[in-house]
C-alpha cells in the first residue's frame, strides 16, 4: 500500500483499535483476534517495554496496517518506523505516514 493510501485505509475502516502489549508473545494472538474480528489496522502504543517488539511482529505478519501510538519523541519515531509502523500517532502531533521503500524521509513537526 503506497503511503498516500494509509490515511484513506484508516478512514475507510473507521475503527483503529489501540492495543497495549505487555508481553511480546501476545502480539501474534492479538493480530489473529483483530483479523478474525474483521479489522484491518491497529495502533500499538509505545508505552510498554514490549511495544517495539510487538509492533515488529504485527507489521511482519502483514495482515494489518499497523502504526505506533503514544509516540512522544524523535527517537521513538525512528524506532517505530524501523519496526514497521506505517503511521505514527502522538499526543503532540498529527498522524504521520511512514515512508514507502522508495522514500527517504517522513515529514514531521517533531523537532530533531
Amino acid at each position: 500500500m503506497p503511503p498516500g493510501d494509509v490515511h484513506k485505509a484508516i478512514s475507510v475502516g473507521r475503527i483503529v483499535p489501540v492495543i497495549v502489549v505487555d508481553e511480546r508473545g501476545s502480539a501474534a494472538h492479538l493480530s489473529d483476534a483483530l483479523v478474525a474480528g474483521g479489522l484491518h489496522c491497529a495502533e500499538v502504543t509505545f508505552r510498554t517495554p514490549a511495544a517495539e517488539a510487538a509492533l515488529r511482529i504485527t507489521a511482519a505478519d502483514g495482515r494489518l496496517l499497523v502504526g505506533a501510538g503514544t509516540v512522544v519523541n524523535p527517537e521513538q519515531v525512528d524506532r517505530a518506523l524501523a519496526a514497521g509502523a506505517r503511521f505514527i500517532v502522538s499526543p503532540k502531533l498529527p498522524v504521520l505516514e511512514a515512508p514507502s521503500p522508495n522514500m527517504q524521509t517522513v515529514t514531521s513537526s517533531v523537532p530533531r
